[in-house]
């Protein structure tokens, strides 16, 4: 980076220097989202598709409202089906 701002070699430093202090490692914890109750049936990604299925449904039965465009939301866990 020097050689392309050899011009500026106190800019540079002056990046260093604000790069180091904005540094942040935070520490690992774990999750502190509250639990919610699920069906006895379901796990925890499958509770989440049927709500957001609920939802879509009612928003899109709400008048005026025009249907958004679906995606899977397998991405939100590490299950690969929808």
């Amino acid at each position: 980076m020097r050689a392309l701002f050899n011009r500026s070699a106190e800019a540079c430093d002056n990046t260093l220097v604000i790069a180091q202090r904005c540094a942040f490692l935070p520490q690992s914890r774990r999750p502190i989202l509250p639990a919610f109750p699920l069906p006895d049936d379901a796990d925890e990604a499958t509770a989440l598709r049927e709500a957001a299925r609920a939802g879509l449904a009612a928003r899109v039965a709400a008048p005026g409202s025009t249907p958004p465009i679906p995606h899977p939301i397998a991405s939100a866990s590490n299950s690969s089906s929808t």
